[in-house]
């Protein structure tokens, strides 16, 4: 099938790129002045307003010393879906809005500067994190969202055999599925799942448990179960330690 735009219509490559991330990233001398702006704050606002406590002086210096690789680790050491979050987090009121430089000029673009080391990290293709030394104990984990993908790879590095049942054909939950492309390109997030992955973990994609797979089959075979299917699937269980949090999200 011929793909040349025809008197009228579009091509497929011109339709993509209709569709390609609206936001440019920073060049990296761009993200060199950025970073050296930072003062490094000992007792840093933009680390306490971070709902994930990501180091956010400590990524930005490395940055500045070119150590983009450390910068990553820093930054999905704290948040294993940073690379997302880079771009869709309303920084502005977050972290850059606690910046002490606001008001005598401009907060440090520290959304940008983080999608800079995590950018150069998907490119890379690099594996940020390692297993841990297997225990001989096996957890499944009911869900591929930005929660479970969490718990899988902190249990693999703490030596767990984790095996993730997520319902629809991609893991990654909302980040996958739910955030427009010009906004956060799905191969972000499929980085993040990958990430996990590559500690081992097995994600078994199109399964939903209690349907493709019985719920007492799980309780046998694993030693924890980690219900993570979102908020929007799991009723109430009245049962002590569960967690409702709600987020409001600004959007440009």
């Amino acid at each position: 099938m011929d793909n040349a735009a025809t008197p009228g219509r579009l091509s497929p490559e011109q339709v993509l790129s209709r569709f390609s991330e609206a936001e440019p990233g920073l060049s990296r001398k761009a993200a060199m002045e950025e970073a050296n702006r930072c003062l490094y704050c000992y007792d840093a606002p933009c680390i306490k307003a971070c709902p994930t406590g990501i180091n956010v002086p400590s990524f930005i210096k490395r940055i500045a010393t070119d150590n983009l690789k450390g910068a990553a680790l820093t930054i999905m050491e704290s948040n294993p879906v940073g690379a997302s979050c880079s771009r869709v987090c309303p920084t502005e009121v977050l972290c850059e809005g606690a910046c002490v430089l606001n008001g005598a000029s401009k907060p440090i673009a520290i959304g940008l500067l983080q999608r800079y080391a995590t950018d150069d990290a998907i490119r890379g293709g690099r594996r940020l994190f390692a297993p841990g030394v297997p225990n001989g104990r096996k957890v499944a984990v009911v869900g591929g969202g930005p929660a479970g993908l969490s718990a899988a790879r902190e249990l693999a590095r703490d030596g767990f055999s984790v095996v993730v049942y997520e319902a629809k054909p991609l893991a990654g939950g909302l980040d996958t599925h739910g955030i427009v492309s010009f906004r956060s390109p799905q191969a972000v997030a499929l980085w993040e799942v990958e990430q996990v992955e590559k500690l081992g973990v097995e994600i078994r994609t199109g399964v939903a448990v209690g349907r493709d797979i019985p719920a007492e089959r799980i309780l046998k075979e694993y030693d924890a179960v980690v219900l993570a299917a979102g908020m929007g699937y799991v009723p109430s269980l009245g049962i002590e330690g569960r967690i409702y949090k709600a987020f409001t999200m600004r959007f440009n």
